[in-house]
């Protein structure tokens, strides 16, 4: 289970510069353009599900994604499996009556220490975010581990972004 926590990101200079203080070190740079079908539809037990083609826009790979995210929990469990084509994966969808809902474009900087991965996006008409993301099953432990993380890097409880995604702050701001 994946937990992360967003924030928006004033100047990214500034807090890379304290990400890599506090000791974390640069993993790779990452552009990815993510496809959505579906964006937070409820499902019977009370979870909501995303789905998505990503396109890994640096070694041109796709993925089709599930993401069921649990409000209670804030936490997210997802599903992934590789796909050859993103045309074709996108007529399979639309054959099921899934069509796009939006399209998030982001380029990343990852940086790891231990457990936690800090990432500092970079969002096509949204702007600068950084997440906080721990995998695990200790749901209480991860969200005062991020929540130290937060403090070390000076990042303000004001700038999260609750639980919304990148995909709902687009269509929040009627953008597909």
């Amino acid at each position: 289970m994946e937990i992360e926590r967003k924030f928006r990101v004033l100047d990214v200079s500034l807090l890379r510069e304290k990400v890599v203080s506090s000791g974390f070190v640069f993993s790779k740079n990452k552009h990815q353009k993510d496809t959505y079908f579906v964006v937070r539809e409820k499902m019977d037990d009370g979870r909501e599900k995303y789905l998505r083609i990503r396109s890994d826009m640096v070694s041109s790979l796709f993925s089709l994604d599930m993401h069921l995210f649990d409000a209670k929990l804030g936490a997210t469990e997802e599903f992934e499996v590789s796909v050859s084509s993103f045309s074709e994966m996108k007529v399979v969808l639309g054959k099921l009556g899934l069509n796009v809902v939006c399209v998030v474009d982001k380029k990343r900087e990852v940086f790891k220490k231990d457990e936690v991965v800090v990432v500092l996006d970079s969002v096509e008409g949204l702007g600068n975010f950084c997440e906080i993301e721990i995998l695990g099953e200790d749901v209480k432990a991860i969200h005062a581990k991020i929540e130290k993380v937060r403090e070390e890097l000076g990042i303000l409880e004001k700038d999260e972004v609750d639980d919304s995604g990148y995909p709902d702050l687009m269509l929040a701001l009627g953008k597909e």
